[in-house]
């Protein structure tokens, strides 16, 4: 080549270089810093499955109630984040003082948007089945969008709550007897039966059926009851009902799906269906008289307990390990006027349950956890079936007066907080 060729081709080629580096610089600076930040971690901690899938739909939802509440110069040092644990750190270090208002406040402002986009129910109404549950929602609502989502959460729910307690047979006993209708403003002629099916409605905004079953202040209810079939095969014979329904706004609303099937799973798990299933029933007080027979109550702590211990320690939270660990939110219940002694905890009612609902089922979780962790489930399910009194069963079965026993839960938190 000769040297005037050489100097061009020299030209040429640094010319190139400069060319796809102010490119990339370009493409760089067109790219979101909260699509950047996700796209690094993604790749350094190397998140799969369910990690990953949690991630991208959560982390967005997050920024955006960020944006929309706080200044860009409180956000700003999450986008340097190089892990979820990082990004952990850097969200409590500006945010997460008190977790569990920030979480109420960022429930109210997307149900505020959800009611502001939706449109009014039109009872139309779509369905979806999986393996346990039969799902309804409105055509067009975020729970269309992630049904999939919606439907794979449900049922890891009801599997590892199962495992967990050790009532897989109880469960599926249950299950056997359970039956599901379409909604009621179906035609009858066209209404669908789903047996041995939970089912769950997903509501977009507490309008229309949802402001019938959803308390206010509440994003979720779970129901039980019975009924005596009236056609087919089984006429006469009676079945369980279970329904759920919850105030679907995004993803952040699987953490109250997997608390109310929790609720479901409680109750399942301990009903004994053996009167239900014996003969046919002829009236109505027949079948009041084999649902209660096969009734077991459940003391609210060990019902708010299980539902929050399945988010923290098995699903919504397990799979967005984003937010402090539920033993430090604890922590901090402890160290101020906030704290349940555990003697009241297990002893009060609903009414105080209310009034106390985010330290209470909290607290419950971790208890709940501890005990799993230290004695083993067996000895829950013993306490889960001993029937409501519950202070009563846990002295018993944990062979322990409840103030040692909640002085070894604060210690054992205590020592997980300082592995941190």
């Amino acid at each position: 080549m000769k040297k005037k060729e050489r100097k061009v081709a020299a030209f040429l080629a640094a010319g190139m270089i400069i060319f796809f580096t102010l490119g990339q610089e370009l493409l760089l600076s067109q790219v979101k810093p909260l699509e950047l930040m996700m796209a690094r971690i993604e790749q350094k901690d190397n998140l799969k499955g369910q990690e990953v899938l949690y991630f991208r739909k959560l982390t967005p939802l997050l920024f955006e109630y960020l944006q929309a509440n706080f200044e860009e110069t409180e956000i700003d040092p999450l986008y340097n984040a190089q892990s979820v644990t990082e990004l952990g750190s850097l969200f409590e270090k500006q945010f997460g003082k008190n977790i569990v208002e920030f979480g109420e406040k960022m429930f109210v402002f997307f149900e505020e948007k959800a009611s502001r986009g939706a449109a009014p129910p039109s009872g139309e109404c779509l369905q979806w089945t999986s393996e346990h549950f039969v799902f309804f929602a409105n055509p067009g609502s975020r729970a269309e969008t992630d049904i999939e989502l919606i439907k794979s959460s449900a049922e890891e729910t009801l599997a590892s709550l199962a495992s967990c307690l050790a009532v897989e047979e109880e469960l599926a006993r249950s299950l056997k007897v359970l039956h599901t209708a379409s909604p009621k403003g179906d035609k009858k002629e066209s209404r669908q039966s789903f047996p041995g099916k939970i089912a769950v409605y997903l509501h977009q905004t507490r309008e229309g059926v949802a402001k019938k079953t959803i308390r206010d202040h509440s994003l979720g209810a779970t129901s039980f009851g019975a009924t005596i079939l009236d056609s087919g095969e089984e006429k006469g014979w009676g079945k369980l009902t279970a329904q759920i329904n919850i105030l679907y706004f995004n993803a952040f609303s699987l953490a109250v799906l997997n608390h109310e099937v929790a609720h479901a799973v409680l109750f399942l798990g301990c009903f004994d269906p053996s009167q239900l299933t014996k003969n046919p029933l002829k009236s109505e007080s027949d079948l009041k008289k084999a649902f209660f027979a096969g009734y077991t109550p459940l003391s609210p702590f060990l019902h708010e307990g299980m539902g929050d211990h399945v988010i923290y320690y098995h699903g919504f939270y397990h799979h967005w390990p984003l937010l402090p660990q539920p033993e430090k939110v604890v922590q901090n219940f402890v160290n101020s006027l906030s704290y349940i002694p555990l003697k009241k905890l297990v002893k009060e009612d609903r009414a105080f349950r209310r009034e106390h609902h985010k330290e209470y089922s909290l607290e419950a979780a971790s208890l709940i956890n501890y005990l799993i962790q230290t004695y083993g489930k067996e000895r829950l399910k013993k306490w889960f079936l001993f029937g409501k009194d519950s202070l009563s069963g846990l002295q018993k079965i944990y062979e322990a007066p409840i103030e040692k026993v909640e002085k070894e839960w604060l210690t054992y938190i205590r020592e997980k907080n300082k592995e941190e």
